[in-house]
């Protein structure tokens, strides 16, 4: 916009704009945020306008195809379950053994051991097996300095007592591997039955970052209130008082209770989804087992039906159960917020000792964290199978862990490592056929790797989601299998689970009492 075609003089334009590479505004007088905020705006413009344009093809790539990958997935583990919980179980001894050799290398030892073994009883094979693994870890044994050794040796000691307890504890637990594989097949039968629970996520992110943008424009307009002019002479007066800051933090507090308490009601969500799959559902109850009071309780729509359940007979549940994770969540805040600040403005911070301390007390409370997370997942499933309250439902899962260790760590275990595995793998495959698809495309010629940078991001945050929904289907069939055998001497039971769970004859049918319904 020239001054000479406006037929205005400069003084009466407040605002200059060049047309370069993108729109770059200017405010005559603008502090240092407006002039970042402007400069911004008009670098990202041709980001924006790339994305707006491919943003269909985005679309299909990182989501289509990373919802297709992720039902392969389900297929692939309901038909090669077996070999999909032994090879994660593998994959952590294999791991846990090859840590011990790295940081046993790392430390200095293969050295010692190389030099003190007589090769010449060892036979030819024996002495070039010895001579290659020398060297094939040599480079890791140089890599550390000789005051970190000890590091190294705390670490190879560790993972040896790992690799061993955890080798005499598959020894131990073949049958609840057993029973493991068997929950795995029946969790892609569950999201098979109802393929929204894919989706679900989209619905509770979609919320929290809704809640995060509404709770981070009003924290930048709390400190400009009681000030008078433009929103950019208000930025330049910013002197938040006490009032405001203790104002801000009570909306910070807020938003993270309330992204805790949307995570709470996606996890209750999937185990009454579970329940009806395994309990209600005609078509997936053995006929054998199936009550007939459940007829009136039978939906087409089991996602949306009992949301709209644990919201109207749940929420309360929810609400403490997100509250005591979002305390535990500013704790964390506030005592690495702490430790910071001491380390950057106190000549304590420098010191190893204090630095040492610091980092052991966020690991514990980064552990109890996710302790409490844990517990509260499988809280709020006896939460909705029993309908009992959070604090019983953590009892009982204080009981299941303590009745059913070996059966929880290892499905845990391979929870973790398939996760990962579908997490990464799709994600990735997604990505591949996207730069494949826009390299040859003349028009994204300019993008670089951003399209498929973005493809990657949108897969990756949705393959993520469905994991984590996976993970809560697969312990809400092991409350539920659980339950069954011991109100129900295991009467729903599937006929390829029997054997697993010790139940090799069917239970009779039986008119006995039943569980609260979870569906009108």
């Amino acid at each position: 916009m020239g001054t000479e075609d406006s037929g205005h003089g400069p003084s009466q334009c407040a605002r200059e704009v060049q047309f370069t590479f993108g729109t770059q505004v200017q405010q005559p007088g603008g502090n240092e945020y407006l002039n970042w905020l402007y400069s911004s705006v008009g670098s990202v413009k041709d980001t924006w306008e790339c994305l707006w344009v491919h943003g269909w093809m985005i679309f299909v790539f990182g989501a289509v195809c990373s919802f297709l990958i992720n039902f392969a997935w389900l297929v692939l583990l309901y038909f090669f379950a077996w070999l999909a919980v032994w090879t994660c179980v593998w994959m952590i001894l294999l791991s846990t053994f090859v840590g011990t050799i790295f940081c046993l290398a790392r430390a200095g030892a293969a050295t010692v051991v190389t030099t003190s073994l007589d090769n010449s009883t060892l036979g030819a094979l024996g002495t070039s097996f010895i001579n290659s693994t020398s060297s094939a870890i040599s480079g890791w044994s140089n890599a550390a300095p000789a005051s970190d050794h000890w590091l190294y040796w705390v670490g190879a000691i560790a993972l040896a007592i790992c690799f061993l307890s955890f080798s005499i504890f598959v020894c131990c637990s073949c049958k609840a591997i057993g029973r493991c594989i068997e929950l795995v097949k029946q969790s892609s039968l569950v999201i098979g039955s109802a393929p929204a629970l894919s989706v679900l996520p989209l619905f509770t992110v979609a919320l929290q970052l809704g809640m995060a943008v509404v709770l981070i424009l009003t924290l930048l307009v709390l400190t400009t209130v009681g000030t008078y002019g433009s929103y950019g002479e208000r930025l330049t007066h910013v002197s938040p008082t006490e009032v405001d800051t203790l104002l801000g933090l009570y909306l910070a507090f807020g938003g993270i209770w309330g992204y805790a308490f949307l995570t709470a009601l996606e996890m209750m969500t999937v185990a009454a989804v579970v329940f009806y799959f395994y309990f209600v559902n005609k078509k997936t109850v053995p006929e054998s087992a199936y009550m007939s009071q459940y007829d009136d309780n039978q939906t087409s729509m089991p996602v949306l039906a009992h949301l709209g359940w644990v919201l109207r007979y749940h929420i309360g549940t929810l609400a403490f159960g997100s509250l005591v994770v979002a305390i535990v969540t500013v704790i964390q805040i506030t005592t690495s917020a702490a430790f910071k600040y001491l380390e950057n403005n106190t000549p304590a911070g420098s010191n190893f000792v204090f630095k040492l301390v610091a980092r052991c007390i966020e690991c514990c409370l980064q552990c109890f964290k996710k302790t409490i997370e844990f517990i509260n997942s499988y809280a709020y499933i006896y939460c909705f199978v029993e309908n009992i309250g959070f604090c019983s439902g953590c009892m009982k899962t204080f009981g299941l862990i303590t009745r059913y260790p070996g059966q929880i760590a290892i499905n845990t275990s391979v929870q973790l490592v398939l996760s990962t595995l579908l997490s990464v793998t799709t994600p990735i495959a997604c990505t591949v056929m996207a730069f494949f698809y826009f390299a040859g495309q003349s028009s994204s010629s300019h993008s670089g790797v951003l399209l498929p940078g973005v493809v990657f991001a949108v897969a990756f945050l949705l393959s993520r989601a469905f994991a984590a929904i996976w993970e809560q289907v697969i312990q809400s069939l092991t409350v539920c299998v659980l339950h069954d055998i011991d109100t129900y001497d295991g009467r729903f039971l599937r006929d390829s689970m029997r054997d697993a769970f010790d139940k090799p004859e069917k239970a009779p049918p039986a008119e006995g009492k039943a569980e609260p319904l979870v569906a009108n």
